[in-house]
């Protein structure tokens, strides 16, 4: 069993693989934003600082489950179960992710989701009229 700092960094490097630095930068701050909650223990913390800094492998990279378990330590049911509900199928429209979201039985998809998206709306510089519509239109889902 690797030590705390080493699962930290060892996520952080398989990020830094296969995402741009944009993305990592962004996964990043999900991350921290994430951790934030109040109702989380010092051993959520931690799970949500890794599911935060995951959140987009699986929708937008050629990363395997197998890469992520071996991370982040994480359950291979787990990391399916968390970052399948945070990953947006291509055939699903936002509003039905965002419920299937937030149906999901971890309280980790729908903490890391809220990050994401207030991180996406705090970022002006790549925050379009579209994105900025969706994410209005899904939030009172989410809340």
């Amino acid at each position: 069993m690797k030590k705390h700092y080493e699962v930290i960094a060892d996520t952080i490097s398989l990020c830094v693989k296969y995402y741009t630095p944009k993305t990592f930068q962004h996964c990043l701050r999900v991350a921290n934003y994430a951790t934030k909650n109040v109702y989380l223990t010092e051993e959520e913390i931690q799970t949500a600082f890794l599911i935060g800094l995951c959140h987009d492998l699986l929708e937008d990279t050629q990363v395997s489950i197998e890469e992520i378990v071996e991370a982040t330590e994480l359950n291979e049911g787990f990391i399916k179960n968390v970052l399948g509900a945070l990953t947006k199928n291509k055939e699903e429209n936002y509003i039905a992710y965002i419920e299937r979201l937030k149906s999901n039985n971890s309280l980790y998809p729908y903490i890391v989701k809220l990050a994401d998206m207030k991180d996406h709306l705090m970022e002006k510089d790549t925050l379009t009229d579209k994105l900025k519509d969706k994410y209005w239109e899904a939030l009172p889902y989410l809340l």
